[in-house]
């Protein structure tokens, strides 16, 4: 399926993980300096378009105008399918460093999941972003990796039985980080040798149905030096092993949109109707995150009652339930008084804001001034994470009509310049779904997303 291996060696490089060992430790030093070395500073943006690059530009904009796309979908509408394959299972579960089951992801079947994906696609969906945990798979011999992903494939046909088109995600953060891979020249190596072979698999299902991402949220530092560097490395060795695959860039900065328009696709070694772009949006993050149990800002961990627009809320309520909630919040003893005093000034500066549609609208004109300065098409820039943390489950987050205004107005300013987009997520934090592994829908996030359900149930 278009896939050629001459002059890639699929055997693990670097010798740096190992089955059943897996270390999970940030990197010492950043950004790895061999990374740097070899391929030397940037060359000026003149320097950088050459006849080739833009001779290819020219072809692509012909065969939009002409209206030539091939067999290849449209990906318009589409949903994260998460957590289905980003939490493999560990010998002993909370023991770090991580020692993964073998195997660590169930033997699965036409069955698995069915019911879900005859959901999604009966509401509207037009396709499915997968993220996958790369954590057991860089350590693994490439045919039992194969193996492994042929597992994997066997739910992503039934999703094309559906009719639902695929965007492949190798999630690096749920078991194994972006700065690790990046900062160690062995496990980028893995890396690139795991997603040469997820290419290889899934591309049976048809690569004009399937996107593959380079990676997941790369690094905090916008202006990282490194990422640009090792993307390019990914897409070396993708153009060079096949023909067919369609690739998905994004920038640092956790693929926000700081990140995303430092990104040149000038400087992307693949010809340009093979490249799809994508950032993640989640402002203000202090609405969208309120109450999250991870951030390393205890004020983010407490604060709750934050309305959207910000001026459907009540400053004095969202104190008021600061002050309720704060003390009851898991981990609160070891942040105390100064947990609640920060989360007070978060809903402080937040209605002082005032933020409403035209904050996100704004943030999106960004992105649109950036397609238009580099000739991107707009349905080329895939938004491929949304979401609201919501009070439910576990969560103080934010009240169900808020997260579904936010979320509409989101998808709106998305669809209103013509970019594709995916929500997060099917399942657990920010879920479509009422509740874990449950398979009915939040009917006012459907309402929100502009899709239809009969099926829908508002929350209990």
């Amino acid at each position: 399926m278009g896939l050629r291996r001459a002059g890639h060696d699929p055997r693990p490089l670097g010798g740096r993980l190992r089955q059943g060992d897996l270390v999970l430790h940030p990197p010492r030093a950043w950004p790895p300096p061999d990374l740097r070395a070899r391929h030397g500073p940037r060359r000026d943006r003149a320097d950088r378009r050459g006849p080739a690059m833009i001779a290819r530009g020219l072809l692509l904009a012909i065969a939009i105008a002409l209206g030539a796309g091939g067999a290849a979908e449209a990906f318009e509408r589409g949903i994260n399918v998460n957590p289905w394959f980003t939490k493999p299972r560990a010998q002993k579960p909370g023991s770090k460093p991580v020692v993964f089951a073998d195997p660590a992801y169930p033997a699965y079947t036409a069955e698995s999941y069915r019911a879900d994906l005859e959901k999604i696609a009966a509401a509207g969906f037009d396709f499915i972003r997968v993220p996958i945990s790369p954590g057991p798979f860089l350590p693994m011999d490439p045919d039992k990796r194969r193996a492994a992903f042929a597992n994997i494939r066997t739910v992503l046909e039934t999703a094309r039985a559906q009719g639902l088109d695929i965007m492949l995600n190798i999630h690096a953060g749920s078991t194994v980080s972006y700065a690790a891979i990046a900062a160690d020249e062995g496990l980028r190596e893995q890396y690139i040798a795991s997603l040469l072979d997820l290419i290889a698999v899934m591309g049976d299902l048809g690569f004009e149905h399937v996107l593959f991402e380079t990676i997941n949220e790369p690094s905090s530092v916008c202006d990282d030096p490194v990422w640009p560097i090792f993307q390019r490395q990914i897409l070396e060795a993708v153009a060079a092993a096949s023909d067919e695959a369609r690739m998905v860039v994004t920038g640092s900065c956790w693929s926000a949109i700081d990140g995303f328009v430092l990104l040149d696709p000038a400087e992307l070694p693949l010809d340009p109707e093979r490249l799809y772009y994508t950032f993640h949006y989640y402002s203000p993050y202090v609405f969208t995150h309120q109450g999250n149990s991870w951030s390393g800002d205890p004020g983010n961990r407490v604060v709750t009652g934050l309305a959207w627009p910000a001026a459907r809320g009540d400053l004095e309520s969202a104190r008021a339930r600061i002050l309720e909630v704060a003390p009851k919040t898991e981990g609160y003893a070891r942040f105390g008084e100064a947990a609640t005093r920060q989360a007070l000034d978060l809903a402080d500066r937040y209605y002082a804001s005032n933020a409403g549609p035209d904050f996100i609208a704004t943030d999106f004109d960004r992105v649109a001034d950036w397609a238009r300065a580099h000739d991107i098409p707009a349905d080329r820039i895939i938004l491929s994470e949304f979401g609201v943390l919501k009070r439910e489950r576990k969560w103080q987050g934010a009240d169900i009509d808020s997260a579904a205004r936010w979320v509409g107005a989101v998808r709106q300013a998305a669809e209103a310049r013509g970019m594709p987009w995916a929500m997060w997520s099917y399942d657990e934090g920010m879920a479509l779904t009422v509740a874990d592994r449950d398979i009915r829908w939040h009917g006012e996030l459907v309402e929100a997303l502009g899709l239809k359900s009969p099926e829908a149930e508002p929350i209990p």
